[in-house]
């Protein structure tokens, strides 16, 4: 019962972070995504609050043993682009390939900064 309590509370976390990125990329009319602002508050959390850190990992251990699932979507969708040429198509398998390694190898770096920050 106690993880499921330290789960929910990190997710309501990273879901409280994403709101306020997302409002105040609306509001302020940022050029960023309101999921990436919402990352750069739950960064400003773990900076100024080290012990959120520990809040939010149970969940984000979960979101990311779930990942692939977050694929599918993206998956099916291609598969309604059937009006689109090959070289649309292979331009935007090349920036859905190359933003994915990306975020991993970013993702990767992240957590090793973090586990070697942790002991």
């Amino acid at each position: 019962m106690r993880t499921i309590v330290h789960r929910v509370a990190g997710l309501v976390v990273i879901l409280a972070a994403w709101g306020v990125g997302d409002h105040a990329a609306t509001a302020l009319h940022l050029p960023v995504p309101g999921s990436i602002a919402g990352l750069a508050v739950l960064f400003f959390g773990f900076v100024t609050i080290p012990r959120l850190l520990a809040v939010v990992t149970p969940a984000g251990q979960t979101l990311l043993r779930h990942f692939p699932l977050f694929l599918y979507p993206l998956g099916a969708g291609f598969l309604t682009l059937k009006g689109l040429g090959p070289m649309v198509l292979l331009k935007m398998l090349a920036a859905i390939a190359v933003s994915l390694v990306l975020s991993l190898v970013l993702g990767a770096y992240v957590f090793r900064s973090f586990k070697r920050a942790r002991g």
